[in-house]
């Protein structure tokens, strides 16, 4: 009887730090995606002058390369927060 007692003490300090670590990775995650979403609109909001040439050309991949690297960081970003949050509810149905 004592040792299930042990176990469930074990297993509700091991929910009670994973929860605790899911909480901490949330925060800089939120952080992350509100800041690639900021990019995006401020790269939206860039403009580059007419012309041809390499260098628009350049500016243009560029700037189209820099979208696309947001666009992958805010979709794993938000992909990493439904796991901590599916975590975060198993942990609280499991307390």
């Amino acid at each position: 009887m004592q040792n299930q007692l042990l176990e469930q003490e074990r297993l509700r300090s091991e929910i009670a730090l994973s929860s605790q670590i899911a909480h901490e990775l949330k925060n800089p995650l939120n952080f992350i995606i509100n800041y690639t979403e900021i990019s995006m609109e401020l790269l939206r909001e860039c403009a580059i002058p007419e012309g041809s040439g390499p260098m628009y050309e350049d500016l243009n991949g560029i700037k189209k390369n820099i979208s696309d690297n947001l666009m992958v960081i805010h979709k794993h970003g938000k992909r990493s927060g439904s796991i901590l949050s599916e975590l975060l509810k198993a942990q609280h149905a499991a307390a």
